[in-house]
């Protein structure tokens, strides 16, 4: 299990519903907004991560990345420790 996981049987533990996981996690990192609950009742962000996977393009992927980095209020030196510099084409 990785550590969203542990996290969110964590929290489950301790406030008993996903929806308060959720709110909790809003809570903690601001943001919940990737979050959504699969068939089996469980917390993922898989909503996220496949549209990106499936695309198979890295080099676009890691823009969106920075896209949404900056939507929060990320700065430039933020985005950048995280992700690297951007390549000449992923500079906007």
């Amino acid at each position: 299990m990785n550590e969203l996981g542990k996290m969110i049987e964590e929290l489950k533990k301790k406030h008993g519903t996903i929806e308060k996981v959720i709110e909790e996690l809003k809570k903690k990192y601001g943001s919940a907004e990737f979050l959504t609950v699969d068939e089996h009742g469980r917390v993922t962000d898989a909503p996220l991560h496949d549209p990106i996977l499936e695309a198979g393009d890295p080099e676009s992927s890691l823009e969106d990345t920075r896209e949404r980095a900056r939507r929060r209020g990320w700065s430039e030196e933020m985005i950048e420790r995280h992700y690297g510099k951007p390549r000449a084409k992923d500079t906007k």
